[in-house]
């Protein structure tokens, strides 16, 4: 994965959007090509005038993110520490930007949990507003 800083991201798109000007000088050569540009006049001042765009229609920029990951229990403090840094963060840095965030978490006892975690983890889970916690 490679992460850009949203400023350096600004310069180069900047930048291609300054290559994608175009300049027609009228060459006074007589008939343009079939299928050539025609020349543009010059102005009064005797300079081009300046024709910006490619004539393509720009890409449709998106408009949502959606990412999912699986972590590892023993690594979970750390992984989800690296994806608020490199991720939310980045996200977020747009103050337009509505970002919303869902921690799944899915535990299996192949032979049953003891009474001592359900209770912990029902309270932890009360307090720390999940929206839905269920034993079965």
């Amino acid at each position: 994965m490679l992460l850009i800083e949203p400023e350096a991201a600004k310069a180069h798109e900047d930048l291609l959007t300054a290559k994608a000007a175009v300049v027609l000088v009228p060459t006074g050569t007589g008939t343009p090509p079939t299928g050539a540009p025609t020349p543009l006049p010059l102005t009064s001042g005797g300079t081009p005038p300046v024709v910006t765009g490619t004539g393509a229609t720009p890409q449709p920029k998106a408009k949502s993110f959606y990412g999912s990951a699986d972590i590892n229990a023993s690594t979970a403090k750390m992984r989800l520490v690296e994806i608020a840094g490199e991720i939310i963060a980045v996200l977020a840095s747009d103050p337009n930007a509505t970002v919303k965030i869902s921690v799944e978490i899915s535990a299996d006892y192949p032979h049953g949990a003891s009474d001592q975690i359900k209770r912990s983890v029902a309270e932890n889970a009360t307090n720390l507003n999940f929206k839905t916690k269920s034993w079965e």
